[in-house]
């Protein structure tokens, strides 16, 4: 028995095949006609991930900017409060280490340094103005005296030896800090 040829030209045997090619044929039509209205679509997702993307580099760029700066405006401070200290220490070493170059270089620096200042006559901590009255008071030396640097401190340490320590301990201070900054 020879079979007849269907009506349908979608008919192949089975009828997923035949709602597959129907399907098919829809959404093809579809496309072809609104094929324009799906890329407009698309661009305008592109676009706006596109700016997005901008507005996030923007932003991270100025942090980066911005810790730069930072960055820069600290290693200067450091820099320069190190070229104070290492003045100051001169001073500090030197046959006058309680003369005006010392007092200069002091009111530059942010340093506590609370022995050099209480010799100097600045403000202090009372902790050092109170050990600095008591030596003074014990050996007799008076303010700006010749022999203030070997005035001996209850610490068991003269003047001299107390400030150099406070100016090398600033030193130090700086010089680690310079070195955390550049290992960040």
């Amino acid at each position: 028995m020879a079979t007849t040829p269907r009506a349908s030209s979608l008919w192949t045997g089975h009828p997923g095949v035949a709602i597959g090619r129907l399907a098919f044929g829809l959404v093809g039509d579809w496309l072809g006609a609104h094929w324009k209205d799906i890329l407009d679509v698309v661009s305008v997702v592109a676009t706006v991930a596109a700016a997005w993307l901008a507005w996030l580099a923007i932003r991270r760029g100025n942090a980066q900017a911005k810790q730069s700066a930072d960055a820069l405006v600290r290693e200067r401070r450091i820099d320069f409060e190190l070229d104070q200290l290492d003045q100051l220490h001169t001073h500090v070493m030197s046959l006058a280490p309680f003369s005006g170059p010392t007092a200069k270089h002091l009111q530059l620096l942010p340093d506590p340094l609370p022995m050099l200042r209480a010799v100097m006559g600045e403000k202090s901590t009372p902790e050092a103005e109170a050990a600095l009255q008591e030596a003074r008071r014990l050996w007799g030396y008076g303010p700006g005296s010749l022999y203030a640097e070997r005035l001996p401190l209850s610490s068991g340490k003269s003047l001299g030896e107390a400030v150099r320590e406070e100016v090398e301990d600033a030193i130090q201070r700086r010089l680690n800090e310079r070195d955390q900054s550049d290992g960040s």
